[in-house]
């Protein structure tokens, strides 16, 4: 189990995840997938309102697109 901080449209929310699968991405990139753990209603809230907006808006999906070629 790790705990990642996730930038959400509200701030950051920090949430208790575990990793279900890596798949290469190319030579250095990963793509990883994500169990949540239990979340307390404001961190569920807070997750919802951030699909609900990357499904309407490729300006999350950019700005993530950025962060990861960062992040290296």
């Amino acid at each position: 189990t790790l705990t990642v901080a996730i930038a959400a449209l509200e701030g950051q929310v920090t949430a208790a995840v575990t990793v279900q699968w890596i798949r290469r991405r190319g030579w250095l990139r990963r793509e990883v997938g994500l169990k949540f753990g239990p979340l307390d209603a404001r961190v569920a809230r807070v997750l919802c309102d951030l699909a609900r907006a990357a499904a309407y808006n490729e300006t999350i999906w950019r700005d993530s697109q950025d962060a990861g070629r960062q992040a290296g």
